[in-house]
This record gives structure tokens, sequence and C-alpha cells, in this order.
């Protein structure tokens, strides 16, 4: 879900994606090839020269832009080895409003705006290919120890704690692979496991058990 530049070894460096999803034709002999992307805060540096295998259909690599900020993403070729696909196996978004941040492994991953939404790309894990690994989630602006978690299974919600005392939600979703060029991407979505309306004519305010913040809703509103 980013801008993308492609650098091919002896090749000046060219757009792969002037949009958040495009095609760029490459080199028949291209072997070896460096990597940007567009970030929430601007281009990454170039990434460490990767290469493929011409006998490999489906390779993953851990891309590495700076010494904390590092990406796991896959490159598949059709069976005829003609359309390579670089992609992105997992993502990330915080629909909370706490500021979530995920760490796999000590390495952060990359931030992008997609809509109306800001996506991560998720870390590379030490065993490429697993599915339910785990990751620590921290929250933006709070001094609280990172919490622990793992990849929920498709179609199978957990409930996380996050300091000091916020409810929430892990949930798995396919990506479409009408977006993603035919590939399978998988969203993972922090979500609010409580979410309180106010039908009432009159404001209403309440406090949550642990916390000392105190929260409004006027008629009509939500949170």
């Amino acid at each position: 879900p980013c801008k993308m530049e492609c650098r091919v070894l002896g090749e000046e460096s060219k757009i792969l994606s002037t949009a958040h999803f495009g095609e760029l034709p490459l080199p028949a002999n291209c072997a070896q090839f460096q990597l940007r992307l567009e970030t929430k805060v601007g281009w990454t540096d170039w990434s460490q020269w990767l290469r493929w295998q011409s006998d490999e259909l489906t390779e993953e690599f851990a891309v590495t832009f700076a010494s904390t900020k590092s990406v796991a993403l896959i490159l598949q070729r059709d069976p005829q080895g003609r359309r390579p696909v670089i992609h992105a196996p997992f993502w990330f978004t915080d629909t909370t409003g706490l500021g979530a941040k995920v760490m796999v492994e000590g390495n952060e991953g990359l931030e992008f705006d997609w809509d109306d939404a800001t996506v991560c790309l998720m870390p590379p894990v030490v065993t490429p290919g697993q599915n339910n690994f785990q990751f620590d989630l921290t929250l933006g602006g709070e001094d609280h120890p990172p919490v622990t978690t793992s990849v929920p299974t498709l179609g199978a919600p957990t409930s996380v704690l996050l300091p000091p005392s916020y409810q929430a939600v892990l949930r798995t979703d396919r990506i479409s692979a009408a977006e993603t060029f035919g590939v399978h991407c998988r969203l993972i979505c922090l979500l609010p496991k409580y979410v309180l309306f106010n039908r009432t004519k009159r404001p209403i305010a309440f406090c949550q058990e642990g916390c000392s913040y105190i929260q409004t809703l006027a008629p009509g509103e939500n949170t």
C-alpha cells in the first residue's frame, strides 16, 4: 500500500509504482535490485542489495532500510516466471486511537498513510513463512512495557489487554487478491473491544476501572 522505487544493478533508478499499486518492466537478466519505500515521514534509504534465484517462484526477503527499520517482503512470480510481484505478507492497522506500534524481535515496521488509515508493514520473523508469529504492541506516548501477543488465525479474533487497562481485540483478515495482483496478504487489525453509544438526550460521563480519565459523551456521540 505504498509508493516504491526499484534500482536494478547496472541500471538507473526506476519508479516501480506512482500510485499505491503499480507495475514496472524489469530487464530479463535482472539478478540484483534495491528498493526504497515512501513512508509517512518520507522516502527510506535504499535497501541492501537483494538477489533472487531464477528457478524460484517464491522467495521471502528481510529488507532493511535502517538499523531498526525492516520489513518482510515476498517476491512471487507466475509459473512462467514473467511477472514478479513484490508484496508484504502481513499489514497492521490500529483503529482504537491509542497509537499502538508493532515490533517483531526488536525491529519496527514501516508506516504508511493508506486512504484514511495508517498501515504498518510488519517486520520479518526469524523463521520465514510463519503465520502465527509473536510480536510486541506498545502505546505511543505512554511509558508502559510492551505487550507480547500472537497473530490471530483467520476467523478467530483474540482479546488483548493493553496497559493500563485498555481492552482490545486483534483480528486477522484477508486482503482481496484482486487488489494485490493475485498474491495473498493479511491485515492484522487492533480494534476496541467495547464501543459505547449515547442514545439519550443528556450528556453521559463514565470512567473505566483502573483509569483516571473521565470520558463525556454528548447525545448521539459514541466512543
